[in-house]
């Protein structure tokens, strides 16, 4: 088998497995996806080598950022920003705390305010240590044995020996912080109280001195800690995985050696994502509440069963994946009538494209993502624009146009709209919420998309360098959650999952920001430096790549409104599309057609 053969089958088994995976958010994906991106990162090389005698043509510049990224990251884990929460004063002053909210209480105090900050505490310190409570049952137990003798409490006790190592396991260092720093937050905006002095007291303890000029992370516990229901399950694996990501991009740019081979391989990606699209529909269209099974293929469970599509957790992130598979299918289709312009029918695929792209593009509004129809009618419009153009007599002049800009409007709205109707509690769900969405900003109250991309902001000023280590958005948004927020979190909102929506946020829902807040402008720039390199020697004009690249940068933008490269799948399909497209369009000498 060849290099290029190797690398082809090697990405069409990482992608195609993991899509269907419950895009790469399964148990095993982590393993699976670090297995078969490490085999293709030696394999390919080997077989090149034997094919040249002797230079198997690793792209060590190409891979250098990336590696100083994976580096850096390795060193940021010894960087902690925070103690650990046990070791803090505020775990361990609870009597103390309890007395002044009674006072504070006696005197006035807000009962909600109290509450709330009295709460948080009581989470931090059962988090930070789920064993607490039966310790203290099991230290009480002891005494009353020490002089009774009593044969049940010694069973008891027993089990509570049993218990307790069990409990300790569950400990949760990252919900720890992020439970004493949301109890701050709610002190820090409460001006008129007496716990301000004494919880600046405890954030003063809690931080350690960390070295402001080198990658960090947020405790030496959540760097390695398991995080729940997560295939990525420590800290460091984010850091691995997204380099290990990134590398097969790279690899499958640079062991891809003629553009018939990038064709294959990208039309049996975007085949597979047609697939996807297909189950989804059907999926969709006979899904059942009343049915108690697993949503995703009946295997596995989705968080929130009215925001999942085919194997995608989350419908944005569906429409993300689907709107690269809409555009290599438009390169391949503007690619065949380039070159074969009078074949659009007879003996052609371009009927068959055609289904796909309809698939895909029905796939999105049903999915119910009113940012995913956005999205794909960037690309849509541009597209069905162009297929007019190519279809129409150059003779019709002024008409030709008028009648293009005409379709390409008209049949995406009707297409989404036939696609919303075939579906009428969806229908109804997507329309009230672009309602109210509307009805907030005539009332001056912005999306809260809005605010986490603020707050991500600001979490990125206070360390801009190298940020505060991947992962780190979870245990620290609570420090710089906006006050408009926590105001609206206590209303009612009917589209979120609980009622602190912001409470742990793991995801920004914008990538460029969270990105910047967890590894700095350096770690940004690491990453993006050898794309931008690529983009040296592109030639835009081909047909093929300039669809896949407008997919590509229509994404790129949609990252500041969603967070789509955090799962699994897409990521893995962004880099390997960004990868052949850029290498399709390269003038590098000794590239095939």
């Amino acid at each position: 088998m060849s290099s290029e053969a190797f690398i082809v089958v090697q990405t069409v088994l990482l992608v195609v497995i993991i899509s269907w995976a419950k895009a790469g958010l399964a148990v095993w994906s982590a393993i699976f996806i670090a297995a078969v991106v490490v085999i293709g990162l030696v394999g390919a090389p080997l077989l090149r080598r034997r094919e040249t005698g002797g230079d198997p043509e690793i792209p060590w510049k190409a891979s250098l950022p990336v590696l100083i990224f994976a580096v850096l990251g390795l060193i940021g884990f010894f960087n902690p920003a925070f103690r650990n929460p046990v070791e803090s004063s505020a775990y361990g002053d609870e009597e103390e705390l309890e007395v002044l909210a009674k006072r504070e209480f006696a005197v006035s105090g807000n009962p909600v305010f109290l509450d709330r900050v009295m709460r948080e505490m009581y989470f931090f310190r059962l988090q930070a240590d789920p064993a607490r409570e039966k310790r203290a049952e099991l230290k009480g137990l002891l005494k009353v044995v020490a002089v009774t003798g009593t044969g049940e409490l010694k069973k008891k006790i027993a089990e509570l020996k049993k218990e307790i190592p069990k409990l300790a396991k569950r400990a949760d260092m990252d919900r720890a912080l992020a439970r004493f720093l949301l109890a701050y937050r709610y002190v820090s905006i409460h001006h008129k109280t007496a716990f301000q002095p004494v919880f600046n007291r405890y954030l003063k303890d809690m931080r350690v001195d960390s070295t402001i000029w080198l990658p960090g992370t947020v405790t030496k516990e959540t760097s390695w800690q398991p995080i729940i229901d997560s295939p990525w399950k420590f800290s460091i694996h984010r850091n691995h995985m997204l380099s290990l990501v990134f590398l097969q991009g790279i690899w499958v740019f640079s062991y891809l050696r003629n553009r018939r081979s990038i064709r294959w391989l990208m039309g049996a990606l975007a085949l597979n994502c047609v697939g996807l699209a297909a189950a989804g529909i059907v999926q969709k269209l006979s899904y059942d509440p009343s049915v108690h099974r697993p949503e995703i293929w009946g295997i596995w469970e989705a968080p929130e069963p009215r925001y999942y599509f085919a194997s995608f957790t989350y419908k944005n992130h569906w429409c993300a994946y689907a709107a690269l598979g809409f555009g290599i299918l438009a390169g391949l289709t503007a690619h065949w009538l380039r070159r074969h312009p009078r074949d659009m029918l007879r003996g052609s695929p371009v009927p068959l494209a055609l289904l796909g792209l309809g698939i895909l593009g029905a796939s999105i509004p049903l999915s119910g993502s009113v940012l995913g129809i956005l999205l794909i009618l960037t690309i849509g419009i541009p597209f069905i624009g162009f297929l007019c153009r190519h279809s129409l007599p150059k003779s019709w002049g002024w008409r030709r146009r008028l009648i293009s800009c005409f379709v390409a409007v008209l049949l995406p709205a009707s297409t989404v709209w036939v696609a919303l109707a075939s579906d009428p509690e969806l229908k109804k769900e997507t329309l009230q919420k672009v309602t109210e969405r509307w009805q907030s900003l005539r009332e001056g109250r912005l999306p809260w998309r809005y605010y986490h991309s603020k707050d991500s902001w600001a979490m990125f000023m206070d360390k801009p360098l190298w940020g505060w280590g991947l992962g780190s958005t979870p245990p620290l948004y609570p420090l710089y959650v906006s006050e408009e927020i926590i105001q609206q979190s206590e209303q009612v909102l009917t589209h979120a999952h609980h009622d602190e929506r912001f409470f742990g946020l793991e995801y920004s829902h914008n990538d460029w920001f969270q990105y910047l807040a967890e590894t700095g402008i350096g770690g940004v720039g690491l990453l993006v430096l050898t794309p931008l390199l690529a983009l040296k020697r592109i030639r835009i004009s081909r047909s093929f790549s300039a669809w896949s690249l407008l997919a590509c940068l229509a994404l790129m933008i949609y990252s500041f409104v969603d967070f789509p490269s955090r799962t699994p799948a897409f990521l893995i399909f962004f880099a390997v599309t960004l990868g052949c497209s850029l290498k399709y369009a390269s003038r590098r000498p000794g590239f095939q057609d």
